[in-house]
């Protein structure tokens, strides 16, 4: 019979999916010991496949190197079980609107800021920040642009706070921002800044716009000082930026 060029060309075969999972992921994932490690299984595990089928095309595949390619498996399905477990431990850490981490990741790392504090005698403060008529936003323009809102804030708070500074989405229009190695007034500048840098710039979408503005109350932790605490220091300093007119930051007592 007369040779058929007409066949389809085979599909090219799929590459290594470590290098394509390498391509798409963060710099931060890539550099995770967990991710390496998973890569190193990964290329254990197919050198020992690719070994088993040779010596199966041939005929000769041993049982020694058939416990080797399962072994090698099993050790993939547990770095692949590893890897799982910190993403999604990571993933309860973050809140899904802001992409910030949440009240619960704010609860630990504070009490671990609170107790580096008092073993080095240094200076810690605390600030609650909250969006300044943030019902009306919602009332006027609907909760989805509500939403575009504290996302917009969010990203703000990240571009204004120093390196070492972190934020929290606290819970609704709430965030709690904890600032190492800062004196009271420092993080008063800090907070000013901040407060400053919201409201530059409009936020938008489609025809909704508004100015945003925050109030935030900031207090400084001391030695006898636990999460409530400090936080409750704050909170109230929050409450008197807001009795006294909104859209700037008090310092507690």
């Amino acid at each position: 019979f007369p040779q058929d060029d007409t066949a389809p060309t085979p599909p090219p075969q799929p590459g290594n999916p470590m290098e394509r999972l390498a391509t798409a992921a963060p710099e931060a994932v890539k550099r995770h010991a967990l991710f390496r490690s998973l890569a190193r299984q990964f290329e254990a595990y197919t050198q020992a496949a690719r070994q088993a089928l040779e010596q199966a095309a041939q005929g000769s595949l041993n049982p020694q190197r058939f416990l080797r390619l399962t072994a090698a498996l099993q050790r993939l399905d547990r770095g692949l079980d590893h890897f799982d477990a910190a993403i999604t431990a990571s993933l309860t850490d973050v809140d899904e609107l802001t992409g910030l981490l949440n009240r619960a990741a704010m609860e630990r790392d504070l009490a671990r800021e609170l107790a580096h504090a008092r073993r080095n005698q240094a200076p810690l403060c605390v600030a609650m920040v909250d969006a300044d008529h943030f019902k009306q936003v919602n009332d006027t323009h609907g909760h989805d642009f509500g939403d575009v809102v504290l996302q917009a804030l969010a990203e703000r708070f990240e571009n204004s706070l120093r390196p070492h500074d972190r934020v929290y989405r606290y819970g609704g229009e709430e965030f709690v921002m904890v600032l190492p190695e800062t004196s009271l007034p420092d993080a008063v500048d800090v907070l000013n800044r901040l407060r400053l840098d919201v409201c530059a710039t409009p936020i938008a979408q489609d025809a909704a716009e508004v100015v945003q503005f925050v109030s935030a109350g900031v207090a400084a932790a001391t030695a006898q000082d636990d999460n409530e605490a400090v936080i409750k220091r704050a909170d109230r300093a929050l409450y008197d930026a807001k009795a006294s007119g909104r859209n700037r930051v008090v310092a507690a007592d």
